[in-house]
């Protein structure tokens, strides 16, 4: 199953994530916002997966090659060569005998089994058998498929809706989906209708109620009816954040609001996307950051910067990276070679070709001993060491045992 990214949606959404837990023996209304699928964390034994608690107790024993976390009560694993999906008491609800198995979208989850696709439901039903030379999960109550090069959508009893007629489509968002036509993008509706025909080069997806389109080799915006709100003139575009999109035009950028006014001059040299009221912006090889009306917010002294994120943004001077508050006062000081955005109150760092985690004091509270950290989410962080792989906890809590 293909993924169609435009690389600016792959800049923005690039992180992967993982679930969080803080006990399985507190009782759930004590634990804020906590679900059930939190409560079993992917355990590692050897080379062996299953699932423990937050104190290291196997709950489903460890004879899975690979496994996922647990979303909507179940969870992927890997057995013999062969994906299947089981429940929380570690039964079998799809039986491990496909060669891929992907997670459940609005009830129904793709499945390959000999280079072709279809679906399961979470009873482990074959709903639309294996017969798509591609598929891409339902959304909205539909999913595009792929036979013979053409792409149309099905519903979830597997009837075609859509005819298979266009050369590439994306997943409905809202209502919408793009879709492509003699190598031309548009976007239809639920029911077929082309409501953007297809006459641009490239698109986005919508995004509060705009997309970027390209036509002519320049890029503007439209609306949801097609109208166009920034006439394509532009040679880059970002998305709108916080009522603004920044735009370049002669290798400079500046900034729009949604009525197409530039509201911020084109006359940096890069620009990032706004967050939290600041955008990060480039000027003659210096950094800093700008407010909405174009204000200097902090100094332009530094070599890179990355957004604000929980009311910090990362900096780098000298070759090190540090941490800055909305003032430009450094928060946490210069030490990291690389680093990541805070995200739930912790940021990953790289000190000496090392990753591990510090807090918004700058505390180490995880030590930068792993080779490899993804972001924290829901509490959890997957990570390698020593090539082997896992996951630990914001306290730094190692579910594997070799």
């Amino acid at each position: 199953m293909k993924t169609i990214l435009n690389t600016k949606r792959t800049v923005l959404y690039l992180f992967s994530l993982v679930f969080f837990i803080l006990s399985a023996y507190q009782p759930m209304h004590n634990i804020p916002g906590i679900s059930k699928d939190t409560l079993l964390i992917p355990y590692r034994k050897a080379d062996l997966w299953g699932y423990c608690n937050q104190k290291k107790e196997v709950i489903i024993p460890c004879r899975y090659s690979e496994v996922k976390q647990f979303s909507g009560g179940q969870a992927l694993v890997k057995l013999n060569g062969k994906w299947g999906c089981i429940d929380r008491t570690g039964a079998s609800v799809i039986p491990p005998e496909y060669d891929v198995v992907w997670s459940f979208d609005d009830g129904l989850a793709p499945v390959m089994l000999n280079k072709k696709y279809g679906f399961v439901d979470k009873e482990g039903a074959e709903i639309i058998s294996c017969k798509y030379d591609e598929v891409w999960p339902f959304s909205e109550g539909l999913a595009h498929v792929c036979l013979n090069g053409k792409v149309g959508f099905i519903n979830k009893a597997g009837e075609n809706v859509i005819p298979l007629k266009y050369g590439m489509a994306w997943t409905f968002e809202k209502g919408f989906a793009a879709i492509m036509s003699k190598d031309k993008w548009g976007f239809i509706n639920k029911s077929g209708v082309e409501v953007i025909p297809p006459k641009y080069e490239d698109l986005w997806e919508f995004e509060k109620g705009f997309t970027a389109v390209m036509l002519n080799g320049k890029w503007g915006f439209v609306d949801k009816s097609g109208n166009e709100i920034v006439p394509c003139k532009y040679d880059e575009v970002w998305y709108f954040k916080e009522g603004l999109a920044g735009v370049r035009l002669n290798d400079k950028w500046g900034f729009v609001n949604e009525n197409g006014k530039e509201v911020i001059p084109l006359k940096y040299d890069q620009a990032q996307i706004f967050s939290e009221g600041l955008a990060a912006v480039k000027l003659k090889s210096i950094w800093g950051f700008v407010d909405k009306t174009g204000a200097e917010a902090t100094p332009f002294k530094y070599d890179q910067a990355q957004i604000f994120s929980e009311g910090l943004a990362a900096v780098k001077l000298n070759g090190k990276w540090e941490f800055i508050d909305k003032t430009g006062t450094e928060v946490i000081p210069l030490k990291y070679s690389d680093v990541s955005y805070f995200r739930e109150g912790l940021a990953s760092v790289n000190l000496y070709g090392k990753w591990g985690c510090i807090d918004k004091t700058g505390t180490e509270v995880i030590p930068c001993k792993y080779d490899t950290m993804e972001a924290f989410e829901d509490g959890l962080a997957w990570v390698i060491i020593n090539g082997k792989m896992g996951y630990i906890n914001k306290y730094g809590a190692e579910y594997w045992d070799e």
